[in-house]
């Protein structure tokens, strides 16, 4: 073989390795910068992702997965962050032993951040986007304003009334029901079909809901239930005070159906628990929603109107939650909170953990369109 052949062959070689280095950061850069610049166009993320793509990729997700009794995404959650743990452990310790050269822990470096690149690509494309949907807002055409103390004041008053009456339809005496976690489950299925004659973007199939297997946690990570986007599951803990899972359960749905903001999935979740015919699912969003609205009148510092006052099994059911989580309290958990407010502001939702509260600026929205809550 001539001399320049071979020359040219090894060039070719080189080349052909630059090119695909190049490529392992080129595609992954490439698309972080289109997810970038999709950002902003939430009416496009609306029409062809939120309701387009992503309903399919999720619904795919839950068929895998919604027949497998524990939850697969937490599962994968433990395999990866061990499999984290366990090469972190094995860097340090060549760096320690002085194994590891510069241009070694360079390279491991490198490869750590291409992977994180390709984490953030696949949240964001199996779920992230639609953070920047225009969302149930926009699908029910609300006008979502500042709303006045006074507006404050009669929603209140409205939940009073609908938490009074949902109670002493479930009991008369200090008794709540508890019904079997599976039933509550499926009764939500059965609500968001229900909800979906009237309001067809609600519509919800293919159930994937399971007990956390991070349960025992609970108390230091802060969570009553949380979405995995990327096993389509809608995982919950089961140990908490029965009457809250209704609408915990109704909120983690409506995080599958694609409604990231904690807002707006409290208030899909509250569309299809307050259509329900179930009172015990009436009596769960209906005594959340009023916590939320007590929250806004403290920060105010007002009260409804006197002649709305809590029946007295009301306030017991809620002394008996607040009796529940004061018993759970621990530094931890307000550290982890703070993060994952942080992580909610860097996903379109300035008040951080305050988000779930704003559910409110909703119901008084959507009170005013149309004239019930």
């Amino acid at each position: 073989m001539p001399f320049y052949t071979l020359f040219t062959q090894m060039e070719q070689q080189k080349t052909g390795i630059l090119v695909k280095k190049l490529l392992k950061w080129l595609i992954p850069l490439s698309l972080i910068l289109f997810i970038q610049l999709l950002k902003f166009f939430p009416s496009v993320i609306e029409k062809y992702y939120s309701t387009g793509l992503y309903v399919y990729m999720v619904t795919t997700l839950r068929t895998i997965t919604g027949f497998i009794p524990f939850s697969i995404g937490d599962i994968l959650y433990f395999i990866v962050l061990a499999g984290c743990a366990f090469t972190a452990i094995k860097f340090v310790i060549k760096l320690i032993k002085k194994e590891a050269q510069w241009k070694y822990s360079v390279l491991k470096l490198l490869q750590f951040i291409r992977r994180l690149l390709w984490v953030y690509i696949t949240f964001y494309l199996l779920w992230g986007l639609n953070y920047y949907r225009s969302g149930i807002t926009a699908q029910l055409h609300l006008k979502v304003e500042n709303y006045s103390t006074e507006d404050l004041c009669n929603i209140t008053n409205l939940l009073i009334d609908k938490t009074n009456k949902s109670r002493l339809a479930l009991s008369k005496d200090s008794l709540l029901p508890q019904p079997a976690i599976k039933d509550i489950y499926q009764e939500a299925v059965t609500n968001y079909k229900g909800i979906a004659s009237t309001f067809p973007f609600l519509h919800y199939k293919v159930k994937s809901v399971k007990r956390s297997l991070y349960t025992a946690f609970a108390p230091y990570f802060g969570f009553t239930g949380y979405y995995n986007p990327f096993s389509g599951e809608a995982q919950l803990r089961d140990d908490v005070p029965r009457i809250l899972i209704p609408y915990t359960v109704s909120h983690e749905m409506a995080h599958q159906l694609g409604y990231a903001s904690e807002t707006e999935a409290n208030f899909a979740g509250y569309l299809a628990a307050a259509n329900s015919t179930d009172n015990y699912f009436k009596y769960s969003v209906y005594l959340d929603l009023y916590r939320y609205a007590r929250i806004e009148l403290m920060m105010r510092n007002v009260l409804p109107d006197n002649n709305y006052k809590l029946d007295s099994l009301v306030k017991m059911d809620l002394r008996n939650i607040n009796r529940f989580f004061l018993k759970e309290r621990n530094r931890v958990s307000g550290k982890v909170m703070n993060l994952y407010g942080m992580y909610l502001q860097a996903n379109n939702q300035q008040k951080g953990i305050n988000s779930y509260d704003d559910v409110i600026s909703l119901l008084i929205a959507y009170y005013k369109q149309y004239g019930k809550i």
